[in-house]
């Protein structure tokens, strides 16, 4: 399994987050017709450690989280339950994922009309 594929088991697993969201989480793009709130991570960036012995045991990807909600404190408490989900947690898997946090901003989408917060984290995941 990839560390995508076990932080996908987290957020799906997590009852505190699907309380929130339902099933509405997603990788990369959020589906057309997605209702809010809802969850979309995406991997940013990815940095691997190279060992002396050539093999890449680690990589550090970084991991965006949007979450999207129609009012402000829907998506402060959404934000609120990834961050007490996530940081500092090990996350179930063969890849080991950890996380440290790395950014945080709010937006309001003038399209869509939805509150946003994203938030960044520094994975620290075992290559598989």
């Amino acid at each position: 399994m990839s560390y995508q594929s076990d932080i996908n088991d987290a957020i799906t697993d997590s009852s505190v987050i699907t309380a929130l969201i339902g099933d509405r989480f997603f990788w990369d793009v959020a589906d057309d017709d997605a209702t809010a709130p809802f969850l979309v991570a995406q991997t940013i960036s990815t940095d691997s450690d190279t060992c002396h012995d050539g093999s890449r045991d680690w990589s550090f990807p970084l991991i965006q989280f949007s979450a999207w909600a129609a009012t402000k404190s829907e998506v402060i408490t959404l934000g609120a339950a990834i961050k007490s989900e996530l940081e500092g947690q090990r996350i179930p898997g063969n890849s080991q994922v950890t996380f440290s946090f790395s950014g945080e901003n709010s937006t309001r989408d003038q399209e869509t009309k939805l509150y946003g917060v994203i938030i960044d984290y520094r994975a620290h995941a075992l290559t598989n």
